[in-house]
């Protein structure tokens, strides 16, 4: 099991106490009152977006009538929510959505990719990377995108631990016509993700040209799922306003069935390794 991050815990902690405040029939006001704070203060708690002290925890917890060892894990849940991530040196190098993804993606199990742009982060080299970067982040300076690079470099290490995480990437034909950088650093990039497609823990699926139009053309997402039940699953899409997260199970699950969807116009691994041979640029 992955190191679980703050993030997580939040998380956690504040949808098991949403549960109990609904269980009881307690309003968000009512809470708010209690600990003397703004009611939207209660609802950031009980999304996870802000930690929470032992103190407000047990008060909470007071009020719902949670005994026993079950408050014993919230309350120490409480103190871990508040613990400095992994991340915290690169928290002013990427938004703050992108920030708080930083801790989810730390802790998942599984990792569910789909891209028709570029390659995905995290199958991304060096090279590549910085061309994008410099390509779509102009304005930011030298030391910024070094800095965002590093970040980058950081996450992909994750993959060849000893626990991994299981990563499906599914890369559209056109993301690898697209020479980024040019032939030398796109040869460089079309052999990385020859090798880590061999990894035993990333698959790599590859829509041809020929699958025409498919589900998910309107564009990328992302699904983290994680190996415990009580935290809900995310997607992660992104556009020129940014990062959003999505966590209502309907829509995270109308995004796992277009995954699925997606899928079924991808070629198989060994073909897709195939096809990524042939999309090899020739160097002259």
């Amino acid at each position: 099991m992955p190191n679980q991050s703050p993030t997580v815990y939040r998380r956690r902690l504040g949808n098991k106490l949403r549960s109990f405040r609904k269980a009881a029939h307690i309003s968000v006001d009512d809470i708010a009152r209690c600990l003397d704070c703004h009611e939207g203060t209660v609802r950031r708690m009980e999304a996870g977006k802000i930690g929470i002290t032992r103190r407000d925890a047990r008060q909470m917890l007071d009020i719902y009538g949670v005994t026993g060892d079950e408050r014993e894990e919230l309350l120490a849940l409480a103190s871990q929510s508040r613990q400095r991530s992994i991340w915290h040196n690169w928290w002013n190098a990427v938004p703050q959505n992108f920030y708080s993804y930083l801790g989810l993606e730390s802790s998942a199990s599984s990792i569910r990719a789909f891209e028709n742009s570029y390659i995905p982060g995290l199958l991304q080299t060096e090279s590549y990377a910085r061309a994008i970067v410099d390509a779509v982040g102009p304005e930011r300076s030298e030391a910024e995108r070094n800095k965002f690079l590093a970040l980058r470099q950081a996450r992909i290490q994750r993959l060849t631990v000893t626990h991994p995480p299981l990563l499906c990437a599914l890369i559209d034909e056109a993301v690898l016509s697209r020479i980024v950088g040019g032939p030398a650093v796109m040869a460089e990039q079309i052999n990385h993700l020859m090798q880590m497609a061999r990894l035993p823990n990333i698959e790599i699926g590859i829509i041809p040209y020929s699958a025409g139009a498919y589900r998910g053309m309107d564009g990328p997402f992302v699904i983290l799922e994680f190996p415990e039940t009580d935290d809900l699953d995310v997607i992660l899409t992104e556009g020129i306003a940014g990062s959003f997260f999505l966590e209502r199970p309907t829509t995270v699950q109308s995004y796992k069935q277009r995954f699925e969807a997606i899928g079924k116009h991808a070629l198989p691994p060994d073909e897709s390794l195939t096809l990524l041979q042939q999309k090899e640029p020739k160097q002259t």
